[in-house]
């Protein structure tokens, strides 16, 4: 393991049922999730995180490539649908869509920020409250 520090104070990732998602009928994506030892990996940044100080948290993975993150939306996609599309008029890719919900979630499960959607695409200041 690498004897860099993380800087980072949260890191999140979705709580993900891998061994499901193996046997989910798309056999690319099974492959794809066996191939990067998900779990492994996860094990590894929550010890690297703890031995720094930093906090590793889980969220729930329901519907954050589903749901828009400017306006909460929710359109049904299938996996093959790479780019997220809605009636606010946000295009964007679904994995960065996801990555916007992750990270709020997880910021907001450690009291950190505002769970308001984003205004804007590629607003990152995630109204981070402080605290006194």
């Amino acid at each position: 393991m690498s004897t860099h520090t993380i800087p980072y104070h949260t890191i999140a990732f979705e709580q993900l049922n891998v061994k499901g998602m193996m046997q989910n009928g798309y056999p690319i994506l099974a492959t794809s999730i066996g191939d990067v030892a998900w779990s492994q990996f996860i094990t590894f940044t929550k010890n690297k995180a703890e031995s720094a100080g930093s906090t590793m948290v889980m969220v729930d993975p329901k519907n954050t490539t589903q749901e828009c993150s400017r306006c909460g939306t929710i359109v049904k996609k299938e996996p093959k649908d790479r780019i997220r599309e809605c009636s606010c008029g946000l295009v964007v890719d679904r994995d960065e869509n996801a990555a916007i919900h992750i990270l709020r979630r997880g910021l907001a499960s450690v009291r950190q920020i505002d769970r308001s959607p984003l205004r804007e695409l590629g607003e990152w200041s995630l109204n981070i409250a402080t605290t006194n």
